[in-house]
């Protein structure tokens, strides 16, 4: 038991020795932005069949400390032809929450946990319009690659987003890649 303890403690030294040696390549600021590809998966009692959508996300990150953020991530997904059918949906994503963060040299895997809200507009020919606001919450995490000083490529981020309304959970899993821009190491 005692080399177990004294093991973990010397673990625990060398990842927070670590940290904060690393703190001066920190960015202050990270904007995210990219392609995104979300499946819509309604309650099987719908009788609507799942469908993808694809569209663009983005993101700020405000890093306060090395390895704590804090995210607004904001997205915009279309389809037209919604489970094969000629209806058009589209979906904008609005959340924000904390975000952890290890720089591992040229890597940064990361996490986080997402919590706002989601507009959705159908739009069926002949039949009209019907749009509406809904809780949205998104946790997933990625993998951001650096390219150069102030530049990454977000090599995969995936989150499971559910969307709550009416009683009714939808959900979207999300997959993003794209380019993320740095400021203020």
């Amino acid at each position: 038991m005692r080399k177990i303890l004294m093991a973990a403690a010397v673990f625990g030294t060398l990842l927070i020795g670590g940290l904060s040696a690393t703190a001066q390549d920190v960015p202050k600021l990270e904007a995210f932005v990219g392609y995104s590809y979300v499946r819509f998966i309604p309650p099987s009692s719908s009788g609507v069949p799942s469908f993808g959508l694809n569209g663009a996300s983005g993101s700020i990150s405000y890093n306060p400390i090395p390895v704590l953020g804090v995210v607004a991530d904001f997205g915009f997904y279309h389809t037209g032809n919604a489970a094969g059918s000629s209806l058009t949906v589209n979906n904008t994503s609005y959340m924000f929450g904390p975000k952890v963060a290890f720089r591992l040299g040229g890597i940064t895997p990361f996490a986080h946990a997402l919590f706002g809200g989601v507009h959705s507009a159908a739009l069926a020919p002949g039949s009209g319009t019907a749009s509406g606001n809904n809780f949205a919450t998104a946790v997933g995490g990625g993998l951001d690659a650096n390219i150069a000083p102030h530049l990454s490529i977000r090599l995969i981020q995936a989150e499971y987003m559910l969307i709550r309304g009416s009683g009714t959970n939808v959900s979207m899993p999300r997959i993003s890649v794209g380019i993320v821009f740095r400021s203020g190491s």
